[in-house]
């Protein structure tokens, strides 16, 4: 799903125009992001959870290429994990 659909189907469930869901979307996505960088941590009860998570520097390589492995600096990444009513509707239980 592009933002562009997701701002579409946001507009047509609430009821709000294309450029007022477009505006909420962009401010759940700020404040996610300021949540994330100053705790580390968001939970939305009922939907999830997202932690930064991170990663230490580690060395990759393509064996089946035989080339010469490189290291890859340490990094952060966005882990989620869904809530058990989400789940189960994505599961069709």
């Amino acid at each position: 799903m592009t933002k562009a659909e997701l701002i579409e189907v946001i507009a047509k469930e609430s009821d709000l125009t294309k450029a007022a869901a477009a505006k909420a979307l962009e401010a759940y996505t700020t404040m996610a992001a300021k949540e994330l960088k100053n705790n580390g941590k968001l939970g939305l009860v009922g939907f999830g959870t997202f932690s930064v998570v991170k990663r230490a520097a580690r060395k990759v390589g393509i064996l089946r290429l035989a080339r010469p492995s490189r290291l890859l600096p340490k990094s952060r990444k966005i882990s989620s994990l869904a809530r058990n009513c989400r789940q189960s509707e994505i599961a069709g239980f």
